[in-house]
């Protein structure tokens, strides 16, 4: 306690000694509170329940703010009806806020001295007790499909958020990012963390150096992207000077023909066309189907997968407003005849060397309607004419039957 009220024998004692008394040791209070747990708004208690469809029934508890302690304590909680703020259509939410206020209360009739010549006492109801006392109210937001929380003074504490239905209360959720820390629970997470620092501790030093170590190795080493075009390249090369494919990882093959496939062989299922790809006879057409037939939300409607619906009447017309005449109306014919397009696709496979998926086209952008090929600044302008050998003309473009000028 900071301060204290010093009274000696046969001293004369002052109102205001009695009441420093207990306003010394509040204030000590006050700023240790203040200093060594929490400046902020805070809570501690108030559990909130609902009491009934549209009301809020809150425990006792204390609100913390600025070193300040405000506590309420009703028997049974406080009652908080939200019947007449419940939402018309959509939804809302309600914040349980709780504030502070000091109050002179206790009321009790004392005896005071009025007249100290005649020693004439009058009795007077005094309020003999200052009380700092913790109020609670709901703060409501404004009514939406997607309803947002209400916002609230810096004087308040957040409680609980309640949603609010037109049928009342959905649910209660306390607030306890603004409760008050404990003491205790704040040494059992510290025990925790210093438990699990004692065990890792030397794992993590261990890791340190490894990590550090392997830094080391790593950096000498070719990155990833530089090696796999040197692969690409090696594997093109040893193709053109017509290495045996029999050598141990020695050979490539981009699949334009089936010179180097094993099509006899019992597992072979492919089709060779620009490149491996599948066989025809894997091709299969299936209806939609549904793997749960019973889902709620999705059904199968004309071969196609679409949100569940039910079909409602728009617009009906029974009976009849009134005639009109056919003989009134113009005839015309329109003659519609049905009508077969065919596309021809033209394949020229003896002039290819490289597949159309090589990492050569893949390194440019290739116009087909203006049949131009664009690569690192270069502009190369495809025609239709024979592939001269790759090795004596580098700017063939291969895998199209072309020539590049």
């Amino acid at each position: 306690m900071q301060r204290k009220v010093n009274i000696t024998p046969n001293q004369k004692v002052t109102t205001e000694d009695f009441n420093n008394f207990g306003s010394f040791p509040r204030a000590s209070f006050d700023v240790l509170h203040r200093d060594a747990i929490d400046h902020t708004v805070k809570y501690a208690g108030f559990p909130a329940v609902q009491a009934a469809p549209a009301e809020v029934s809150v425990g006792s508890g204390r609100m913390y703010k600025n070193g300040e302690v405000f506590f309420r304590s009703d028997e049974g909680g406080v009652a908080i009806d939200m019947l007449s703020n419940l939402p018309a259509v959509a939804k809302r939410i309600a914040i349980i806020v709780a504030y502070g206020n000091v109050v002179d209360t206790d009321l009790e009739t004392r005896s005071i001295l009025t007249d100290a010549a005649t020693r004439q006492i009058e009795g007077q109801e005094i309020a003999t007790e200052s009380r700092r006392v913790a109020y609670l109210d709901a703060v409501y937001g404004q009514e939406n499909a997607t309803p947002v929380a209400p916002a609230i003074s810096s004087d308040f504490v957040a409680v609980a958020e309640v949603v609010l239905t037109p049928a009342g209360i959905e649910s209660i959720r306390p607030l306890t990012a603004n409760q008050l820390p404990s003491v205790r629970k704040n040494k059992e997470a510290i025990t925790v963390i210093n438990n699990r620092l004692t065990a890792i501790g030397p794992e993590l030093d261990t890791a340190k150096s490894n990590i550090a170590a392997l830094g080391d190795a790593v950096r000498g080493k070719a990155d990833v992207r530089l090696v796999m075009d040197l692969a690409f390249d090696v594997a093109d090369v040893k193709e053109q000077v017509d290495l045996p494919d029999d050598y141990t990882a020695w050979g490539t093959d981009h699949f334009l023909t089936a010179d180097e496939v094993d099509a006899a062989h019992p597992d072979f299922s492919a089709k060779i066309l620009e490149g491996g790809r599948y066989p025809y006879a894997g091709a299969d057409t299936l209806a939609v189907a549904l793997n749960n037939a019973l889902e709620p939300k999705v059904t199968v409607h004309a071969n196609m997968a679409v949100p569940k619906f039910s079909e409602q009447k728009l617009f009906s017309v029974r009976g009849r407003d009134g005639e009109y005449s056919l003989s009134d109306t113009t005839v015309e014919t329109t003659e519609i005849r049905q009508l077969t397009r065919t596309r021809t696709v033209v394949r020229y496979h003896e002039g290819q060397r490289i597949c159309t998926n090589a990492r050569f086209w893949q390194s440019g952008h290739y116009d087909e309607q203006a049949g131009v090929f664009r690569r690192a600044g270069e502009t190369f302008e495809v025609e239709n004419l024979a592939i001269p050998p790759l090795l004596q003309n580098p700017k063939v473009l291969v895998g199209y039957d072309a020539e590049v000028v």
